[in-house]
């Protein structure tokens, strides 16, 4: 499944739409067959992955999430630290198998 990990890098730009473009940059990522986008990351406050949950619901995304963990001795979180709920999963498994 195409998914789009960081959308939003934090220090880079806070506000979605503003720097970003998010909002103009999803339809013709959509178009051309993205599937997801990550909303819960180690990274973004409550207030970023609410805006990103809204965009993942009216681009029609699954929304994704995960923590980054790249192994002992990276500067990253640890597995299980990123609150990924578990209602993320049902639209992953409602998607059609190829």
């Amino acid at each position: 499944m195409p998914a789009w990990a960081h959308p939003v890098i934090m220090g880079a730009a806070v506000a979605i739409s503003a720097p970003l473009g998010l909002e103009l940059l999803l339809p013709p990522l959509v178009a051309a067959g993205l599937k997801g986008i990550e909303c819960y990351d180690s990274g973004c406050p409550p207030e970023v992955t609410r805006d990103l949950l809204g965009l993942a619901a009216r681009h029609g995304l699954v929304p994704t999430g995960g923590s980054d963990h790249h192994g002992p001795g990276c500067l990253s979180v640890e597995l299980g630290e990123v609150d990924v709920p578990l209602s993320a999963f049902d639209p992953l498994k409602a998607l059609p198998r190829k």
